[in-house]
């Protein structure tokens, strides 16, 4: 079997210090390459699974995500009421939203048409 530029092979006990050092410095190029190879290969899995599945994912070091539709703007609010406190309609209702339902209050009546 001959030597490649991909094999490596020395042997310690008769190779100089500037045929180790060498040998690592390959052997160090080779293995980072290797990593990132496998990097990449695992994120595009997951990009693949995710796509298939329609959900978006931001792999880091690759520069699409999923779904391909990149961020998207602020969401429009759809309550407001008449202290100018506005609300999406998304997540979490805030302390005016609970105090006006508390009183009595219909989010309907609130709603900006």
């Amino acid at each position: 079997m001959g030597k490649t530029m991909s094999e490596v092979i020395i042997d310690t006990n008769t190779a100089s210090v500037a045929e180790i050092e060498a040998a690592i410095e390959k052997l160090t190029a080779a293995l980072e390459g290797k990593k990132e190879s496998a990097k990449r290969e695992a994120a595009e899995k997951i990009l693949e699974i995710a796509r298939a599945a329609g959900l978006t994912v931001n792999v880091e070091g690759l520069k699409q995500a999923a779904s391909g539709k990149g961020s998207r703007g602020p969401v429009a609010a759809k309550y407001r009421d008449a202290s100018g406190n506005e609300w999406t309609g998304r997540g979490r209702k805030p302390r005016w939203v609970e105090e006006y339902l508390a009183a009595g209050g219909n989010l309907e009546t609130i709603e900006i048409k």
